[in-house]
């Protein structure tokens, strides 16, 4: 296999975990910090399947990478380690985003609420999202 086509995987094949990691990640923080409803019914049925599913495309992503150089063997290591770290970091701001969004369509729409329940919404759309990742188990 020449290096170009193997790079040309490489980067289909990180282009892919980059969306479908991206995606699996928003939903687990969307589900972890209570809104569960926004999430596929495939991914509240099979949590762990999703999951496997994005490790197994990271090492898959790997294997173009083996038939090339040292060099770009271990340039391309560094690219996906860092891909791995903005999948992370831009699913769980997209699940915080989605999860603000549905508190401010609560605090909007019903009109069921009562004083108490919507100063909770106000205080929680009020933090930040650091604050609201503290303490959340976001992987299995």
């Amino acid at each position: 296999m020449n290096i170009t086509l193997s790079l040309t995987i490489f980067i289909f094949l990180a282009l892919s975990y980059f969306f479908i990691g991206r995606k699996i990640s928003a939903w687990t923080t969307i589900s972890r910090l209570g809104f569960s409803s926004e999430t596929p019914e495939a991914f509240l049925k099979h949590p762990r399947t999703y999951h496997f599913i994005s490790i197994a495309l990271f090492f898959v992503v790997i294997i173009p990478l083996l038939f090339t150089n040292i060099i770009i063997l271990i340039f391309g290591f560094i690219v996906l380690l860092s891909v791995s770290f903005i999948v992370a970091v831009s699913g769980r701001k997209e699940g915080v985003k989605t999860y603000k969004k549905v508190l401010r369509e609560m605090l909007d729409n019903d009109k069921n609420l009562d004083d108490k329940q919507k100063e909770e919404i106000t205080q929680r759309l009020t933090k930040t999202d650091t604050q609201l990742l503290n303490g959340l188990r976001l992987f299995y």
